[in-house]
């Protein structure tokens, strides 16, 4: 594969008439695949062989970066309902113009083997992303390094102009190029910053905010932490148009999600960013067609706020229940982790079971350790006793309890 030049809008080429293939050759094949080489590292969806040079009747296509489809002598057999807006091309570098295509085709077309296949699809407006907003690189890993997020490396993969703002409040530099850039929406996902009213009012259809709860449940930075730690039975994705309040704006689009018995912080994490980008490319065109619904909040949450979260939230109270501290482990996991003091040094507690939860807690006894064998440590609580099944002690790696205590023997059986 290679990668070959786009003709820019004005090359003569782009205005042939192609010619139809009748069958298919190794020349063809590689001409096939250096399209999509070439369509994916212009941050494309689609691209014809017109684009390149050839006067081939040939495009390929891939909407989501793992459904490519080859479309050989295409027909569009049938067409109805009308759509329109702003829509990019790569043979447009940097540009958006409003675009008018119907709401629905049929193509017939040959693939790769020159088998007949018919297609149908629907929103088809090729949507351009004119820039990211992520946090700046940070220090990571062991040796410190200075790192771009995973956000920041995508969107470089993916040849996007990236904006990595210290603070977005007051800086008028980045507020005054997001304004150039005349976006359509702005999507806001974890981003850590309170966002200035002028910079809301930026986008035509507002900003909107993709927020890991069931609005207005758990409004606040951590929600996905809380919902486990309150030992709910399920929660969801809300996607919220922004104003100057915390979580405070009216609903467009949710989903609910369960929260599983054995669910982590990161587990729960990763199953909501799904639903909440699927939910996302749901609401967005009723956004665009003026159909969408803003369901104004009420003005008092039923939770608490749903606060940061910090390395000190995961000191674990051996006062607490059993119960308690178990939801604690799952819900700070991965970061910060759970932790006590054993002997002196960090224990951070990876997983934990509870036995005997009504069992009350002898005075001056919490925080015990009151037994050991090959399932674990098991720690007396306020409430109830708590078995460390996984563990990780300052300066080693995570570790079953059983190959921990093979290799150590505790001299303090007091957590603290």
């Amino acid at each position: 594969m290679a990668l070959r030049t786009i003709r820019i809008a004005g090359d003569p080429v782009l205005e042939k008439k192609c010619r139809e293939v009748k069958e298919m050759t190794p020349r063809i094949r590689e001409l096939i695949a250096d399209m999509y080489e070439t369509m994916y590292d212009g941050n494309g969806v689609g691209l014809a062989a017109p684009q390149v040079g050839v006067l081939k009747r040939i495009c390929v296509i891939d909407c989501t970066g793992e459904n490519p489809v080859t479309l050989i002598n295409p027909v569009i057999v049938e067409s109805d309902g009308e759509q329109s807006g702003d829509e990019g091309c790569l043979s447009l570098p940097g540009k958006c113009g409003l675009v008018t295509r119907p709401m629905h085709v049929v193509v017939e077309a040959l693939n790769e083997n020159m088998d007949p296949i018919r297609l149908e699809a629907e929103e088809l407006m090729a949507r351009d992303v004119c820039g990211v907003i992520t946090q700046p690189d940070r220090p990571r890993g062991r040796k410190k390094e200075i790192t771009p997020g995973p956000v920041c490396e995508e969107a470089l993969r993916r040849k996007i102009r990236i904006f990595q703002p210290e603070k977005v409040r007051r800086n008028t530099e980045l507020i005054s190029c997001i304004r150039e850039m005349k976006p359509d929406v702005i999507v806001v996902a974890a981003f850590g910053q309170i966002l200035p009213q002028e910079f809301l009012d930026i986008p035509k259809y507002g900003c909107l905010n993709v927020h890991a709860s069931l609005l207005p449940a758990y409004r606040g930075a951590a929600p996905i932490q809380h919902a486990i730690l309150d030992n709910c039975e399920k929660t969801g994705v809300t996607i919220m148009r922004m104003n100057a309040g915390l979580d405070t704006g009216d609903i467009v689009s949710a989903r609910e999600v369960p929260v599983r018995p054995d669910e982590t912080g990161g587990s729960l994490f990763d199953r909501l960013a799904a639903c909440g980008a699927e939910l996302l490319i749901e609401t967005l065109p009723s956004v665009e067609d003026g159909t969408a619904v803003y369901t104004p909040q009420p003005e008092e949450s039923p939770t608490p706020y749903a606060s940061m979260i910090s390395r000190e939230s995961g000191c674990i109270d051996w006062s607490a229940e059993a119960a308690q501290i178990e939801r604690l482990v799952r819900a700070m996991n991965p970061w910060p982790a759970a932790w006590t003091v054993l002997d002196g040094k960090t224990l951070k507690i990876w997983h934990a079971g509870v036995e005997k939860p009504d069992l009350e807690g002898e005075e001056g006894k919490t925080g015990f350790i009151v037994r050991q064998d090959a399932r674990g440590l098991y720690v007396q609580t306020g409430r109830g006793i708590l078995v460390l099944d996984e563990v990780q002690l300052e300066g080693r790696r995570r570790m079953s309890a059983a190959e921990f205590l093979r290799g150590y023997v505790v001299r303090n059986p007091g957590l603290s």
